[in-house]
């Protein structure tokens, strides 16, 4: 059972003034938000937080604080694992007291997606929501990205883009696509209350690249049969987001790189085969075996992590066997259920179970970065030495491999890496470890010169 927090989003009041809209504004977005259960949350009212004009003697930088009423603002806006702004417009921007409240504070603003809902004016509110956003890059907030649709062959894919920090509008940026693991089928890639996607973007933005991610086929709001789609359909929506790019003027088409996790690195690897606008892959947490092998692991660690009698465990395993051989040959659903049948009988299982790395690595000729937890449990780490040695085998003359110590398969800090350890974990952050290793692999593998 789940027991992890959902993410918590405050919706900060900006105006205080009598007679504002800024509350009536504020409680649209709440209940606007309100219908999507990923997360809870908080309205907070700068007007009942009522800070005075900034009086901490001690620069905000160090989070030393004098005044109990800038302790209660650091635990309200520490405890938020995001933000959304409602201001208005004043004279081309923001309000004072809005800043004022900014800059209490830094190290709790870092790091979090912020959203901006601005009104009033000739312009919505829009040139105050520019004015923010200076401020919000030097405290390392992430801002909501664009929200694009990327056209396919007969529907759309729902998309975010998160632009680099501080890029001026004529800079071509080097571009990265990101990709969710299996069962994990929105943009955000959110396991078990983790974010991956999301603080993947984050970083790669403060790295100074173009990250995007999207909605899995018939997923959010994207388009197209997900119970139809194959593996390699997920591959040739990669390849169509890469052409995508490559016609956008604020995107370098000779540094399009794609970063996958787990089932998402396979996707991404079998499109890099595919597609030589690719310039580089990271696969993160990536199986080396073939997807039956793959799947048959899975199950024997899941019933060995179990209190199941052993008569049990073998009956299961014997099960997941015949349900492989029957996908992939049509045959033997004799005493399968029909539950069971039904759940895996579908293009998709098919697929994975027919993926085999060894294959699809031959023609991987872009450099390759293979990083991987040193205690998931779900792809154990020994997955990365043998997807390691099967890469330099093939084409790719650039193959590196990083184990990062203490991290699971969420990519978040852990301590035995089980999944039965997810519903205790209380740092839901990935690994600044995982961060730093992909971003200086893509900075150093797509440089600036390429262009």
């Amino acid at each position: 059972m789940k027991t992890w927090l959902p993410l918590t989003i405050a919706i900060i009041v900006g105006s205080t003034r009598p007679g504002r809209n800024g509350a009536a504004v504020a409680s649209w977005v709440h209940r606007q938000a309100a219908a999507r259960t990923a997360a809870s949350y908080e309205i907070v009212d700068l007007d009942e937080v009522n800070l005075p004009l900034l009086d901490e003697r001690i620069p905000a930088l160090l989070g030393s604080y004098e005044h109990q009423h800038t302790k209660d603002w650091s635990m309200t806006v520490d405890r938020a694992d995001a933000f959304v702004f409602v201001t208005p417009e004043y004279n081309y921007g923001f309000n004072a007291v809005l800043k004022n409240a900014i800059d209490f504070l830094h190290q709790e603003w870092q790091h979090k997606p912020v959203g901006f809902v601005s009104y009033g004016g000739v312009a919505a509110g829009t040139r105050a929501v520019q004015a923010i956003k200076p401020i919000a890059n030097v405290l390392k907030m992430t801002p909501v990205p664009e929200a694009v649709v990327i056209p396919l062959e007969g529907f759309n894919l729902g998309a975010t883009v998160t632009h680099p920090r501080g890029a001026s509008a004529a800079t071509k940026a080097p571009a990265v696509i990101l990709l969710a693991a299996a069962n994990v089928n929105d943009r955000d890639g959110v396991m078990s209350g983790v974010p991956t996607l999301g603080q993947l973007a984050g970083a790669l933005a403060d790295a100074g690249f173009l990250a995007i991610r999207y909605d899995k086929r018939g997923y959010g709001q994207s388009g197209g049969r997900s119970e139809s789609a194959t593996l390699i359909d997920q591959a040739e929506d990669v390849r169509a987001v890469v052409r995508w790019l490559s016609n956008r003027k604020d995107v370098d088409p000779r540094r399009i790189a794609v970063v996958g996790h787990g089932e998402g690195a396979m996707v991404g690897l079998a499109a890099a085969a595919r597609e030589g606008k690719i310039a580089a892959v990271v696969s993160i947490a990536s199986p080396s075996t073939p997807g039956t092998e793959q799947f048959l692991e899975q199950q024997r660690l899941a019933v060995e992590a179990s209190n199941l009698p052993a008569p049990e465990r073998e009956k299961r395993l014997a099960m997941q066997k015949q349900v492989q051989q029957a996908v992939l040959t049509g045959k033997g659903w004799e005493g399968i259920p029909a539950n069971v049948r039904r759940a895996a009988d579908t293009p998709w299982f098919q697929s994975v179970l027919a993926y085999d790395p060894a294959k699809v690595l031959k023609d991987v000729r872009q450099p390759l970065l293979i990083v991987h937890g040193e205690v998931d449990r779900e792809a154990p780490v020994d997955h990365a030495e043998k997807l390691a040695a099967l890469a330099r085998q093939g084409k790719s003359k650039s193959v590196d491999l990083v184990i990062v110590r203490g991290v699971n398969h969420l990519l978040t800090p852990a301590v035995t890496g089980n999944t039965s350890e997810y519903g205790t974990l209380t740092d839901r952050s990935v690994s600044k470890d995982i961060l730093m290793t992909v971003t200086g692999w893509l900075t150093k593998t797509l440089p600036a010169s390429a262009r």
